[in-house]
Parts: C-alpha cells; sequence; structure tokens
C-alpha cells in the first residue's frame, strides 16, 4: 500500500532517538487514531484509516478500469454488429443523441420499477448504454472539431 504524508514530520535524527520520539508519538496518539506503519526513511507516518482510504480509491480505479473495458468490448461488438449506425443517424438527424439517451433512460426507469421486461437486459446493461452512447457523442463532436 502507498505510503502518505501525516501531520507528523520527523526531523532525521540518531536512530535511538528517533525511535524514542516515534514511540512517544505512538503512545500519545494511539487514543486519537491508530497508527498502523512508520517510515523511518520517509520519516512519515500512516494511519490505518488512511491506509484503508487509499486501499478503497484503489478498488474504486480499479472497478473504474473494469467497467470502461467492459464498455470498449460492448462497443466493438455492437459497432461489428450494427455499423457505425450512430454516427450515420446523427448525420442525418443532428440531436439523435437526445433520442437515444431518452430512449434509454426510459428503459431505466421501467427495470428500476421493477416492472415486467419482455427483453433480456439488465440495469447494468443499460447504464453501460446510455455511458456508451454519451461516449460515441464526444467522438462525433471531437471529430467535427477537428475537420
Amino acid at each position: 500500500m502507498a505510503m502518505m504524508d501525516c501531520e507528523f514530520k520527523l526531523e532525521p535524527k540518531e536512530s535511538t532517538e528517533l525511535s524514542k520520539e516515534l514511540n512517544a508519538i505512538k503512545s500519545k496518539k494511539k487514543e486519537r487514531f491508530d497508527i498502523d506503519k512508520i517510515d523511518i526513511s520517509k520519516n512519515t507516518i500512516t494511519t490505518l484509516d488512511e491506509e484503508l482510504k487509499v486501499s478503497k480509491s484503489n478498488i474504486k480505479v480499479d472497478i473504474f478500469k473494469d467497467i470502461t473495458n467492459k464498455m470498449l468490448r460492448v462497443y466493438k461488438a455492437k459497432n461489428n454488429d450494427y455499423g457505425d449506425s450512430f454516427s450515420k443517424v446523427r448525420k442525418e438527424y443532428p440531436q439523435a443523441i437526445c433520442i437515444r439517451l431518452s430512449d434509454k433512460l426510459e428503459r431505466l426507469k421501467t427495470l428500476m420499477n421493477g416492472n415486467k421486461q419482455m427483453v433480456d437486459e439488465s440495469i447494468k446493461d443499460t447504464l453501460m448504454d446510455l455511458a456508451n452512447y454519451c461516449i460515441l457523442e464526444m467522438i462525433e463532436m471531437e471529430i467535427e472539431e477537428n475537420e
């Protein structure tokens, strides 16, 4: 886990003196929070709470990467099946994104209200479609800006 700077900065001292100071800090501050790691070489103290925050943050970054990688796979598969249909429809109807998003939002409402569904599509599938449509629109806008 990554070490984070804490409010306690220690001045470089001889090893014995530094150890005494660290022990004093640990005993004084034990009531406020648990000290998880002490890194003498970096003069930092990392609390368990800080480690957990870093850990949770890293987990969310990993989940974000997993979701966006799945979005890419879905995008490639659908583009293979449908061709570049979003771009084609958008050229004919510049506000097509609003229609696509509206359709998906209505689908999401239906799923979240627990209404009976005829198509096998989960809430996560619908959210992924919404996100991909937003990215497709951004791609088209980027292409137009660079033409």
